[in-house]
């Protein structure tokens, strides 16, 4: 039952769906008989419509008229917003808006821009205009989109680009655009446009284009008709303007003083003025007809006749001639022009002549006037009453320049004085006096100027001024007084540096006596000659004034000459005269410090050379003392030797080590010496060093040490330190045999910039650098014999001593310079025979804190694992012995006598060499040269240094290329191999 019931229900919703169907279709049956019903009768009511529009818009020859109508009757017809007719200019390619309404709002067409015609399938106007169809756009924006140049009008006329229209604003939706036609050719588009889509119909358009073409014979008719108007407005202003020219010319010709005339093609007179007849004292019609040769004489005639020949050929003549008439000459000015037709041809002449006889005349007078103007040396400047500047003479070009007709109160410096000058003159008064005024290169001039009026029947016609330049006169007299004020004012300023400038001046008359000398030159003059200002000189030191006076035959006019135990030069230089000198000068230098500084800076240099050869002695020294140490200490490991032979290579091995000490001396004097440095606080080391002294020197000589709280740190090797404190120690020793006191005093010294150094060969890189240099200074004073000149100059040279032979090498003071000098110090002796020698040591202070030395480690040194190591050194022997010793430590040991050998072993063997040991300096390829090549080819081998002396600020970046270590020479066998474990282990640690 359910089932048949759901049957039921769907039959009966179908036969309703059916039934309303057919309800639809009879609805629309309905709909279509009443349209077709109602059709004719509103077919009928348009066409009634239309034939009443074209009607009226027919009627009207006014444009504004014509379209006003034509919008009025589609606004019958149709719903719309706006209305435009455009033109089209088919030789311009150019559309204009020529009527526009926007919802009943006239729209000035002016304000519109004009609109190219787009290409072929774009724009709306254009593709109408292009193909002559109408076109009912109902989805207007879409259309748009393929103008290039479209835009939106609202109803008070603003222009919007396409994409610029506010978001509130109406847009154009629907469009109807019709063309206009006129002779089968588009004149131009009308377009009718709604806010709505889908606004129009084809039945819309169809009306429309019935309207387009009456409008377009309707506009076309009220364009010509407005053009006739405007062409018969234009003839008649024509003619008005010619006959308002023909009574001009006429009053012109018969009221002008100058002679009129005009020519036919023959050369005749056809017309004459009133004027030009006068001239001839004849009646018109005596003149009319006639050529120039039956109214002129033969020269005359000629001149016209070429005047003539040269119109009519087309020129227009303008020239100043002169003719004889009736027996005078007179000068007219000629201006003939040519009378041309439409085709070119020249069928007339009128001509224009001024008598100018009398202007001719003054213009002679007045050029003789400017001559005798141009001859005058003062500027000449003439001016209008107003104020107007109108001639000016040469030297007034010169002097101030062309100026135009600027008035001349431009040229005052202060233009209230060209005021005060212009009022004054234009009173009747005459002014003068001098001015400054700006010359032609704006330089200021000083003028004398005399300025005065003109007058004419009382009245003033022109403003005269003379200008003298006296700027050189003046200028003159003050460079004289100026260059007196001058010379007062450098007398006083010379006096002023005689009495300041450090060297004596004296003036001399060419008898010897003491006219003038400054406060320097009379302290020398006490001194050297026992003579003050006033008194007669005889002689300065041991030079007699006639020596003095004789130039010498060095080019070199310095004199020295010596009073106690200062030097001075002198030079004595004649005052010129045309005669024998009447005055000589004298100066004074006090050169006694410069000759000190002259001396030790020699002495510093004699240190250096002896220096540089004793390290070079030294080096080869240690080569020969490393291999008599390390073949001494192999000897001594051998165990078949004697407790005799034993004892005799120890005692070997002990003057070795002793000579090694000697070289290090040599190499601390030549600043080669290897140095370990660190931040030291001198104060606690003097302290521990003093009880050394005190145990060690005799009994009888008492130590002293002096110094202010504080630190006084620098950067120094602790041990060269010590040696440089014990060698001062017994110099001071043996300079007091019979006892004294050994004085040992530290202080701070700040030197400031330009603060005077205690010592002349001191640097003063840190006073630049940082504003102030801070020093350490160590005294260290005896009160023993002291020490003579010829010894004080030799002090510091090796192998220099004054004892017994046997009782010193001379190398102790040596190494004290040399120890002082590799710290970037520097020392000075005080010292004098029987008064005790005082040595005065700077060093650098160091602002960081002292570092604690780390605490040794003693190991046994393991034997090698047969690693094999590279030995590198060009001395054979010590090559020999290095490799023994290696192979004798458990490794495989190969030799290069050079850097150069090294590097080719490397590239054949490297794989298998572990360790490089190399000397630093050596032929060919050094040590260091070896390491930087290693590197650069990506070698990473540990590689260890042996030197001599020290490898300097290269040290510093070696252990970042890879050195695993460098030591001295001669190297000790249990150092030599503790350092090859560490460099081939360094990260491992050895067993005891």
């Amino acid at each position: 039952m359910e089932e048949e019931g759901h049957a039921t229900r769907a039959q009966l919703l179908n036969e309703v769906t059916q039934l309303r169907q057919r309800v639809a279709a009879l609805e629309a049956a309905r709909v279509e008989w009443e349209r077709a019903e109602t059709a004719p009768r509103q077919s009928g009511e348009v066409l009634s419509t239309l034939y009443q529009a074209g009607q009226q818009i027919g009627q009207s020859l006014d444009t504004a008229v014509v379209f006003q109508c034509f919008y009025e009757w589609v606004s019958r017809l149709m719903a719309f917003h706006s209305l435009f007719v455009s033109s089209f200019n088919a030789e311009e390619q150019l559309i204009r808006c020529v009527y526009a309404i926007i919802e009943g709002q006239l729209i000035d067409p002016g304000t519109l821009p004009p609109l190219p015609l787009e290409p072929e399938g774009r724009g709306t106007q254009s593709r109408v205009i292009r193909t002559g169809q109408s076109l009912c756009l109902n989805d207007y924006q879409a259309y748009m989109q393929q103008s290039v140049s479209a835009y939106q009008v609202d109803p008070q006329g603003v222009l919007y680009q396409r994409d610029a229209v506010p978001e509130d604003g109406e847009v154009t939706r629907s469009a109807l655009l019709v063309p206009m036609f006129l002779s089968g050719q588009v004149v131009g588009v009308i377009q009718v446009m709604s806010h709505r889509r889908a606004a129009f119909t084809e039945d819309n358009l169809r009306v429309l284009e019935s309207l387009a073409s009456q409008v377009a014979v309707a506009f076309n008719n009220a364009y010509l008709y407005q053009q006739a108007q405007a062409e018969l407005a234009e003839r008649r202003r024509v003619e008005a303007a010619l006959r308002e020219s023909e009574n001009k010319f006429r009053s012109i010709t018969e009221n002008a003083a100058d002679f009129i005339f005009i020519k036919d093609q023959t050369r005749r007179y056809t017309f004459v003025n009133p004027a030009m007849r006068r001239l001839f004292g004849a009646a018109a019609d005596s003149v009319l007809g006639k050529t120039p040769e039956e109214l002129f004489g033969p020269d005359q005639s000629r001149v016209v006749s070429a005047l003539d020949d040269r119109t009519f050929a087309g020129e227009t003549v303008n020239e100043i001639r002169g003719l004889h008439i009736s027996g005078e000459q007179y000068f007219f000015n000629t201006i003939q022009t040519p009378l041309v037709t439409e085709n070119g041809a020249v069928t007339a002449i009128m001509g224009i002549v001024r008598d100018v006889t009398e202007r001719k005349k003054a213009e002679e007078e007045l050029t003789i006037f400017k001559k005798a103007l141009d001859s005058s040396s003062d500027a000449i400047g003439m001016a209008t009453p107003a104020g107007q500047h109108y001639y000016q003479n040469r030297a007034f070009d010169e002097m101030f320049g062309d100026i135009g007709s600027d008035p001349p109160t431009t040229l005052y410096v202060d233009e209230a004085v060209g005021r005060e000058v212009f009022q004054t003159i234009m009173a009747g008064d005459e002014w003068s006096g001098e001015v400054a005024m700006v010359g032609k290169d704006k330089a200021v001039l000083d003028i004398l100027l005399r300025a005065y009026v003109v007058k004419e029947n009382g009245q003033v016609v022109a403003l005269v001024g003379a200008h003298t330049d006296i700027t050189a006169h003046k200028r003159a007299k003050e460079m004289r007084l100026r260059l007196a004020a001058q010379v007062r004012e450098q007398a006083q300023q010379m006096e002023q540096i005689l009495a300041t400038v450090p060297a004596g001046v004296l003036l001399l008359s060419a008898e010897g006596r003491v006219l003038q000398a400054n406060p320097m030159a009379g302290q020398y003059l006490s001194l050297l000659a026992g003579v003050a200002v006033g008194d007669i000189l005889t002689h300065l030191g041991h030079l007699s004034l006639g020596e003095l006076f004789i130039t010498p035959s060095t080019p070199e006019l310095w004199r020295e000459v010596k009073a106690a135990s200062a030097t001075f030069e002198v030079v004595a230089r004649p005052v010129e005269s045309d005669t024998e000198p009447e005055h000589w000068v004298l100066v004074f230098k006090d050169v006694t410090r410069e000759r000190e500084i002259q001396a030790q800076l020699q002495q510093q240099e004699r240190l250096a050379a002896v220096g540089q050869l004793a390290a070079g002695i030294a080096h080869d020294f240690n080569n020969i003392m490393a291999s008599i140490v390390l073949y001494a200490q192999m000897t001594m490991r051998s165990q078949t030797l004697t407790e005799r032979e034993r004892e005799r290579m120890e005692t070997i091995v002990q003057q070795a080590w002793h000579a090694t000490r000697l070289i290090q001396q040599i190499l601390d004097f030549s600043r080669r010496a290897v140095l370990e440095r660190k931040p030291l606080d001198l104060l606690p080391l003097l302290k521990e060093h003093v009880k050394l002294l005190q145990r060690t020197l005799p009994e009888h000589i008492h130590i002293e040490l002096v110094s202010a709280p504080g630190a006084y740190i620098i950067h120094a090797d602790p041990t060269r330190i010590q040696q440089m404190l014990t060698n001062l120690a017994v110099n001071a020793r043996d300079a007091m045999p019979g006892g004294g006191t050994l004085h040992i005093e530290l202080a701070r010294v700040t030197i400031a910039p330009g603060q005077t150094l205690p010592l002349p060969e001191m640097l003063l890189s840190q006073v630049q650098e940082t504003g102030a240099a801070e020093w350490i200074r160590l005294t260290v004073a005896d009160t023993g014999a002291g020490m003579t000149p010829e010894v004080r100059a030799h002090l510091f040279e090796p192998f220099f001593t004054t004892k017994e032979p046997g009782q010193g090498t001379g190398l102790g003071l040596a190494q004290v310079y040399g120890i002082v000098g590799v710290h970037g110090g520097y020392i000075d002796v005080e010292t004098e025979v029987g008064a005790g020698t005082a040595f005065s040591i700077y060093l650098p202070a160091l602002e960081a804190s002292p570092t604690q030395t780390p605490a040794s480690r003693t190991a046994v040194p393991p034997q090698g694992q047969g690693e094999t190591v590279l030995v590198v050194e060009d001395e054979a022997t010590l090559r020999m012995v290095l490799v023994e010793i290696l192979e004798m430590l458990n490794y495989r040991a190969i030799g290069a006598a050079n850097g150069r050998e090294a590097l080719a072993l490397m590239e054949t063997q490297g794989k298998e060499i572990a360790l490089v040991l190399s000397d630093v300096v050596m032929p060919e390829v050094g040590g260091l040269a070896l390491l930087h090549t290693l590197r650069e080819r990506g070698n990473s081998t540990p590689v260890i240094l042996l030197t001599g002396h020290p490898l300097g600020k290269e040290l510093e970046s070696l252990g970042d290329q890879g050195l695993a270590v460098w030591m001295l020479k001669p190297p000790d066998i249990d150092q030599l191999a503790q350092i090859v474990v560490d460099a081939l282990h360094p990260n491992v640690i050895m067993p005891e």
